[in-house]
């Protein structure tokens, strides 16, 4: 274990209801299937459990219904050994639920009711908790919970006042309310996002590197991470544009690769890997996710050098 470190993330916690699709579907399609399963998902819950897989101690913020879903997914991430002492059960709301539909190729479609996700406001004792950990981590999709974005916006703003290091990927706000981004401009050292949030951002057809670099100086990050899929990643550092190349291996369900590079990244950055370096544990975190069903198909860092043996050059200088 890594016991000087520790990282607090905000973010929601799901059950996944997953089917792997044999071919894809049309408008007005049927398609009756022998077989689904029952999975645990939500960017919050994933990315703690990586983190913890990892051997990170990881505290997770977020919201359960009071029902048998939420004693499910907290079960869950307690034997995951994730820290949900601060996670809140919510009367007479649901747990999030996410119908994920995974086509041939492994690529998902995703449709989620957040249910006591969206309900989920920060409270003093939580605040307090910030003072003990190094790195905050937020959802993008906790901006636009019922509060407005008012518990996101508080804790970044109380990290960077006690020197927390901080990240936010801008999953959901990006797409659904872009102007509500730039409420964390200098409150994020680093942004992440997909390439077409990054477009939906600076209202741009291409993604170049003027764009890219305007993109940085508008949130005024530290460094900027757009995620490529295939391509792997690029890490925009001062001056200096790097694309991270991926690690090939078979899809078998990309559900959660993005939060699996999110953790692989901030695992990096803990352990005080230059960014561009933490970004390759980010692409082999992901990739290795890629290989199995549902979105916490997480490796040990024992698993993750075996598989991708490159990394241990990176590891070992830690």
């Amino acid at each position: 274990m890594i016991e000087d470190i520790q990282a607090l993330i905000l973010g929601d916690i799901n059950i996944d209801l997953v089917f792997k699709m044999d071919r894809d579907l049309k408008p007005g399609d049927s398609i009756a299937l022998r077989r689904m399963m029952i999975s645990y998902g939500g960017v919050g819950g994933n990315l703690s459990s990586a983190l913890a897989r990892l051997g990170v101690p990881v505290s997770l913020l977020g919201a359960v219904g009071e029902d048998r879903f939420g004693d499910l997914a907290l079960r869950e991430l307690r034997r995951s050994g994730v820290n949900v002492k601060y996670v809140r059960r919510i009367a007479k709301e649901f747990t999030g639920i996410s119908i994920v539909l995974i086509d041939p190729r492994g690529e998902r479609t995703l449709i989620c009711a957040r249910g006591a996700n969206a309900a989920y406001r920060l409270r003093g004792d939580e605040l307090e908790l910030l003072r003990n950990v190094r790195h905050l981590h937020i959802s993008g999709y906790m901006m636009l919970n019922d509060d407005g974005g008012a518990s996101c916006i508080k804790l970044l703003s109380f990290a960077k006042k006690w020197n927390i290091s901080t990240s936010m990927d801008l999953e959901g706000i990006a797409l659904k309310d872009p102007r509500k981004t730039f409420k964390i401009k200098g409150l994020v050292d680093y942004p992440l996002m997909n390439e077409f949030e990054a477009r939906s951002l600076l209202d741009a057809e291409k993604l170049g590197e003027d764009e890219v670099k305007s993109l940085k100086d508008l949130l005024e990050s530290r460094a900027l991470l757009i995620k490529l899929g295939e391509k792997g990643c690029m890490v925009v550092e001062d001056d200096e544009i790097q694309v991270i190349p991926t690690y090939r291996v078979r899809v078998l369900d990309s559900t959660g690769a993005g939060d699996a590079f999110n953790a692989g990244f901030i695992y990096g950055l803990l352990r005080g890997l230059r960014i561009g370096d933490a970004a390759k544990i980010g692409n082999a975190l992901g990739a290795y996710k890629c290989m199995g069903l549902g979105a916490r198909h997480h490796p040990s860092m024992r698993q993750l050098l075996k598989l991708f043996p490159e990394l241990a050059e990176l590891i070992l200088e830690m």
